[in-house]
């Protein structure tokens, strides 16, 4: 037999180690991305006169940003996660950052809009229902006044606690983070709809981490000892993992039919930018920041189980046709011709 013509060997090569186990990798990106957060924090706070940190709040806010974008644009393409990409215009396409398209970012405008206009009218009908609760029926006076509302000019103050630049951290490390990285690792293991709510909840379940601010300012702060403050940051947090889940559910999905990251962070963006437009409470109730009646309005119908679901049909409506795991085939690639 002729050997010159034989088929090249083909030599199997197992996937790496990160590839193999991705919820490895998952529970390592989620770890990763808080101490690139942290350290930075405590590392700033060490050096830095604690007059200047207060008069400069962005200082922390760009070296923050700076530091996430080494992890997830730097350090993670490294570890050659989530698709063991081979160089690096791969990894930005592997987690969709180069596909940019009208219609993607047109989706991202829309289901944000439909957001805020059910996220004012939520905060409107928590406003009536507290009113009708606390005064009508469990005949409390409560005292009208202005109310809380927010001076847009805040959105560009760069000393300002909420603005356009601070949102800039959330709205794309973590779509990085979540939707890039961890989502495309999650669609290798599971169906795309799994994928998408194991997704969701592991998005709303990293908000939790905002409590530790609060447990240190409880033990050893300014507040130590008050429990009644604690109690009501806990059930603030509690109630951000639901919409949070509820809204990266959403994000993912929008993620899987646009073939593209563009999408979900300009809609994650735009939230965490121009969300105290329309959450921050000005109907006038003194104690309608801290009302059951606000959270459950807002999360159930404002900016979280509702509006995701529309979300959802906007985003199947957009993009017509059968959605498919487009990832779920790629970890089969493992014979290579040598």
């Amino acid at each position: 037999m002729d050997e010159s013509n034989s088929p090249p060997p083909i030599k199997i090569i197992r996937e790496p180690f990160l590839i193999r186990n991705p919820w490895f990798s998952i529970v390592m990106v989620m770890v990763f991305y808080f101490l690139f957060q942290l350290i930075p924090l405590l590392v700033y706070s060490f050096l830095v006169p604690t007059t200047f940190a207060i008069d400069h709040p962005y200082v922390i806010r760009i070296i923050e940003f700076v530091s996430l974008g080494i992890l997830l644009l730097i350090f993670i393409p490294f570890l050659r996660i989530p698709k063991d990409n081979r160089n690096y215009r791969q990894y930005l396409k592997d987690i969709q950052l180069l596909t940019v398209t009208i219609k993607g970012v047109l989706v991202g405008l829309l289901t944000t809009m439909v957001l805020f206009i059910l996220a004012y009218g939520s905060v409107y009908l928590s406003a009536v229902l507290s009113k009708l609760y606390y005064v009508e029926i469990k005949g409390y006076i409560i005292l009208e006044s202005p109310g809380v509302v927010m001076d847009p000019s805040y959105l560009f103050d760069p000393n300002a606690g909420l603005n356009v630049y601070y949102a800039l951290t959330p709205g794309i490390m973590e779509e990085l983070a979540f939707r890039g990285v961890i989502l495309v690792l999650l669609l290798k293991k599971y169906s795309w709809k799994k994928a998408i709510i194991v997704d969701g909840i592991l998005f709303g379940c990293f908000h939790l981490l905002n409590l530790l601010g609060p447990t240190i300012d409880f033990i050893s702060g300014p507040n130590a000892g008050d429990i009644y403050l604690y109690i009501a940051l806990i059930r603030s947090v509690g109630f951000q993992v639901i919409y949070a889940t509820s809204l990266g559910i959403a994000w993912a999905f929008m993620f899987i039919k646009s073939k593209s990251l563009i999408p979900s962070i300009l809609a994650h963006w735009l939230i965490d930018a121009f969300g105290g437009l329309v959450l921050i409470p000005n109907i006038g109730l003194e104690s309608f920041a801290i009302s059951w009646i606000y959270f459950i309005c807002i999360t159930l119908l404002g900016i979280g189980v509702l509006p995701a679901i529309l979300d959802v049909l906007i985003i199947k409506g957009s993009y017509r046709g059968p959605t498919i795991n487009p990832w779920e085939d790629w970890s089969k690639r493992d014979l290579y011709q040598v």
